[in-house]
């Protein structure tokens, strides 16, 4: 069966709609626009996730952007910047789909593990990562602003 949920690098024209799922989700780092129109080129880098139409035949309409994953790798750590699925998309296995093609570009990249920082009040989030094997490594008090609030750092070994 074909998977509902299409993943695609990062493109210069899809900074405007990440930027629109960005802002819907208040609990994410807030880039602009010229910042994701930049990791179309490399290092961070970033896919995108659309709901599958039909993968037979060329959509001149295709399906507006779901979600999105940014990511960078410095030395053999890959680091999760920012991950996001519209409010109305999420449990179609976007965001499980995306975290998935960013942790396989990260071993291709010998990268040897994963690391993130999450709200410690986002526990859908953390609940998530948990279940892609990430674990709790660290606390950064006062993190975050508006609100302020503590970041849990979260790792995963993915060699």
């Amino acid at each position: 069966m074909e998977s509902p949920i299409t993943i695609r690098r990062l493109e210069r024209a899809d900074a405007a709609s990440i930027v629109a799922i960005q802002s819907s989700c208040p609990e994410l780092a807030q880039w602009s626009q010229h910042d994701y129109e930049a990791m179309a080129a490399g290092n961070p880098i970033g896919w995108v996730a659309r709901r599958s139409v039909n993968a037979t035949v060329a959509d001149p309409n295709p399906s507006p952007i779901i979600g999105f994953i940014t990511a960078r790798i410095a030395a053999d750590e890959m680091e999760i910047l920012n991950l996001a699925v519209t409010s109305d998309k999420r449990r179609l296995g976007a965001a499980s789909a995306l975290l998935q093609a960013a942790m396989a570009w990260g071993i291709a990249n010998e990268a040897r593990r994963a690391f993130l920082e999450v709200r410690a009040s986002n526990l859908v989030a953390i609940r998530f990562y948990s279940k892609a094997g990430f674990n709790q490594v660290g606390r950064r008090a006062n993190y975050y602003t508006s609100p302020p609030e503590d970041a849990l750092q979260l790792a995963a070994e993915i060699r």
